[in-house]
């Protein structure tokens, strides 16, 4: 039974609705053709996930709201190109697949900033590497990888936005999948947008 008081939660960067548009249409549309069991994201769902924050007690998520509130951050709003498309694990068993974005300065520092803080108000440190990308599907179950990792391939996938705020979202997963909801919206380089929470 979950532990009251717990709320599942992470921070990340929104991409637009166009580019969400074309992974959906580009990307996961060729997969869905095929026999292989895989569990698609949402198209509301996609993002770039800064922090996974896992199920923590809600005093110590509203604790970290208003630590990030405050906190400024000296970043200013940067174009990030959204590019390449990949998998983990083996060619002839993908598990993830995904997209993935350039190296950027300021969107590592954006995650390093981000990690202080949540390691500031008691929270576990993060357990792996910052590997910037944007999840796009699992692959339950495959008969052919290799087909799976061949159309990823020849693919070319390329896109560019402004990013000027990151969000911290509540996810409640449910037999349909997870439902995401934003709590606290923070504009970079000062000033922010609350919501309610």
């Amino acid at each position: 039974m979950k532990e009251k008081g717990l709320v599942r939660a992470f921070i990340a960067i929104q991409l637009p609705a166009s580019i969400r548009e074309r992974l959906i249409r580009e990307v996961q549309a060729p997969l869905k053709q095929l026999p292989d069991k895989i569990t698609f994201v949402k198209e509301e769902n996609i993002h770039l996930t800064l922090r996974f924050l896992g199920e923590v007690p809600k005093e110590k998520l509203n604790e970290l709201i208003r630590i990030l509130d405050e906190t400024e951050f000296g970043i200013p709003p940067f174009e990030l190109t959204v590019k390449g498309i990949g998998f983990f694990g083996s060619r002839r068993s993908p598990r993830v697949i995904w997209v993935g974005t350039e190296t950027k300065e300021e969107l590592n520092a954006l995650s390093q900033k981000i990690d202080q803080l949540v390691r500031s108000v008691g929270l576990p440190k993060r357990d792996h590497f910052f590997s910037p990308h944007l999840t796009l599907g699992r692959v339950r179950h495959t008969r052919d990888g290799e087909k799976i990792a061949n159309i990823l391939e020849k693919h070319d996938f390329s896109d560019r936005f402004t990013v000027d705020r990151f969000v911290v979202f509540k996810s409640q997963l449910t037999c349909e999948g997870p439902i995401h909801t934003a709590l606290f919206s923070k504009r970079l380089q000062g000033g922010n947008d609350e919501e309610k929470r």
